[in-house]
């Protein structure tokens, strides 16, 4: 019998509309858009068309939102417009310099820009919502729910605050895609004893939600769906020697031949014109990216991992009730990994028809499995994180943040239970709890906790809690003024009927 394989992208990224530029910013959600989202879609259409392939994916209510915002679709034209013209001022440059190696190289990004725009302008164009869900009806795609600002639950307030998270989450997936989510993919994979209550009121969201492999012992087999805490939904678990393939330092994407993502030519418009070259080659010592030996590598790389897949498939106890789940962030594909997403179609090519792996979403194998008894898994802590605990999100550096963000939990839960808003009081009041799920996302601790970008997420986070006191301030008062316009249209996820009532009115 053969064994089960799923490939499950986490597509995700925080609330950057209107809230700075460069190098974190707009400008951060636009690479990944170029880089990654439309040529996953590219890949997907060939699948629906073509006749092959399986994949799942989370698409993030708060990356939807911004993928389907009209503001944000303008900033992305301009964007690709902005990189083909860097292309040809680099072209004249590197010519006048008799750069040939790097010449090539920059042939290759004016190509890859050139169509994107063309696709972009004929295909996706104030199309994403409708694309992404013509997709998920051809059967290729699932698409799994998540919270709605991707917020670290354990670390939230209480139950009410993740519970928000969560149902504003599923509210979402069932407005785009007109039906319930089949999967629920838990911020970070991350996991606390206490959160049981939770565990239940998934289990009426969704089928099944998805945990890291920390979640079970080092000796138990992680193939094999669970029950969260009982009452709740299902449980696929993380391969770890799928993600180690995949995420460790000598993981495929090292390969000498594959493209430097550190290495930008800053004497120019920061283009990346070099390759890794091999292990420790100091940054100014790489070599010229060769984009052929480089989809050479992808081919031996993707044979290599269907290898690795059939042996981890011949310790299976039981290969037509287990689960190899290989999922990672979406945005490695293409973006960090420049040939990532090669390597991805390459795989799910060979996969097509193998002998003894079958490819499948993550809801098409629950499907097969039937309705048989499941073990019981209740994690005391879990994620993806360093370590697999909450140390990166949850340490000295956030402390701070995290306080402010408590603090504000607190006091929205008793204006809005405890208080009679004016009815004149509730646009505030809405944009109040927009600026709420803003703050509770895991991005801005994420940062912080690793230090990279920690000055913006800092700047954020208190910009937000700003905002969220002025709203507050002006919902008791009754007041709507031009500031709150203004915020309006700057923090904007989430239209009115989605976000529901937000307080008792007087």
């Amino acid at each position: 019998m053969k064994a089960n394989v799923v490939f499950l992208l986490h597509a995700h990224m925080p609330y950057v509309r209107r809230n700075g530029d460069w190098p974190v910013g707009e400008e951060w959600l636009l690479e990944a858009w170029a880089e990654c989202y439309l040529p996953l879609l590219e890949m997907l259409r060939r699948m629906a068309l073509e006749g092959w392939g399986r994949l799942s994916i989370t698409l993030t209510p708060i990356l939807a939102e911004q993928l389907d915002d009209p503001y944000m679709q303008e900033r992305f034209h301009q964007y690709l417009e902005n990189k083909l013209r860097q292309c040809e001022e680099e072209r004249v440059r590197l010519e006048r310099m008799r750069d040939l190696e790097r010449r090539r190289v920059n042939r290759h990004y004016f190509a890859f820009y050139h169509r994107l725009l063309e696709l972009w302008g004929s295909r996706y164009r104030g199309r994403m919502r409708s694309v992404f869900r013509e997709l998920s009806d051809s059967g290729r795609l699932e698409i799994l729910a998540s919270a709605a600002t991707h917020a670290f639950l354990p670390m939230l307030r209480g139950g009410k605050e993740r519970e928000r998270q969560v149902r504003l989450g599923s509210r979402h997936h069932r407005e785009w895609f007109g039906a319930k989510p089949r999967g629920f993919w838990l911020p970070e994979c991350a996991w606390a004893e206490g959160m049981e209550d939770l565990a239940e009121s998934l289990s009426k969201e969704a089928d099944y939600v998805v945990l890291n492999f920390s979640a079970a012992s080092m000796e138990e087999d992680t193939s094999v769906p669970r029950t969260l805490c009982g009452a709740g939904p299902r449980v696929l678990l993380r391969d770890r020697v799928l993600h180690e393939l995949v995420w460790a330092w000598e993981g495929l994407p090292s390969h000498p031949q594959y493209r430097e993502f550190h290495k930008r030519d800053l004497e120019g418009h920061g283009f990346q014109y070099w390759r890794i070259s091999g292990p420790g080659v100091p940054l100014d010592e790489k070599e010229c990216y060769r984009r052929e030996e480089a989809l050479e590598r992808v081919r031996k790389d993707a044979l290599f991992f269907v290898g690795e897949l059939e042996k981890r498939a011949s310790s299976l106890k039981d290969p037509g009730r287990s689960l190899l789940l290989a999922a990672y962030d979406a945005e490695i594909f293409g973006h960090w990994w420049s040939e990532g997403m090669a390597w991805l179609e390459e795989t799910l090519r060979l996969l097509e028809s193998h002998p003894s792996l079958n490819l499948s979403t993550a809801a098409g194998f629950l499907d097969g499995c039937g309705e048989a008894p499941l073990r019981t898994i209740s994690p005391a802590m879990t994620s993806w994180g360093r370590n697999h605990d909450f140390s990166t999100w949850i340490c000295p550096h956030t402390e701070a943040g995290r306080r402010e963000l408590l603090e504000r939990e607190k006091r929205y839960a008793e204006v809005a239970s405890g208080t009679d808003i004016p009815s004149s009081g509730e646009r505030a009041m809405r944009q109040a709890l927009r600026e709420l799920l803003l703050m509770e996302s895991s991005d801005w601790f994420y940062m912080m906790g690793q230090g990279e970008g920690s000055g913006y997420a800092q700047e954020r986070l208190r910009e937000h809690c700003r905002r969220f006191d002025l709203c507050l301030k002006l919902a008791l008062e009754g007041r709507c003024d031009g500031e709150l316009a203004m915020l309006e249209e700057t923090d904007n996820p989430f239209p009115p009927e989605l976000l529901g009532a937000p307080a008792r009115q007087a």
